[in-house]
């Protein structure tokens, strides 16, 4: 699995944006062992659609969870999506 650091730098050179934590809809979580960085507001931040971004992460070896933020039922989907990463310090880490 990649990390958080390979994320924002593929961010960066693909995009010629800022990509850090708190800049451009990126945030993150840490569930136990599992890191995650989550892209809010794709279409806005970064000028592509959801199922886009997915698949340049997957294509460049992003383990992304397109499951998460999906439409069920009366639900909107996200404009967002779950990236895993290797394991850092994030929010919620020592929960």
């Amino acid at each position: 699995m990649k990390s958080k650091t390979a994320l924002f730098k593929f961010l960066m050179e693909t995009f010629n944006k800022p990509a850090a934590l708190g800049q451009n809809g990126i945030g993150d979580e840490t569930y136990g062992k599992t890191s995650c960085i989550y892209l809010w507001n794709i279409q806005d931040n970064w000028g592509i659609t959801r199922r886009e971004m997915e698949t340049k992460l997957e294509i460049n070896g992003f383990k992304v969870n397109r499951r998460w933020g999906r439409a069920y039922g009366t639900f909107k989907a996200y404009d967002a999506t779950e990236v895993h990463v290797s394991y850092f310090k994030g929010y919620h880490w020592n929960e």
